[in-house]
């Protein structure tokens, strides 16, 4: 299983970060989840602005795929 998490909380981040959106996890530093945001880059968050998920890992292989496809749209 991997992980990925449900932003429950963007207050102060929303630009980064959408509410009820499920991100995959890339690492964690510090007690800050590292997630690929709204800006297609990888940043450090506090973890209560989420609920972490447990997902097998083809699963979040394919939703990593087809966020970071959707964020090449919006450009």
């Amino acid at each position: 299983m991997s992980k990925a998490v449900l932003c429950i909380k963007n207050q102060g981040y929303e630009a980064s970060l959408e509410k009820w959106k499920v991100y995959p996890v890339l690492g964690e530093e510090h007690g800050l989840l590292k997630v690929v945001d709204e800006s297609g880059e990888a940043y450090l968050y506090p973890k209560e602005l989420f609920l972490l998920l447990e997902v097998p890992a083809h699963v979040l292989q394919d939703m990593e795929r087809d966020f970071l496809q959707s964020l090449g749209k919006r450009s």
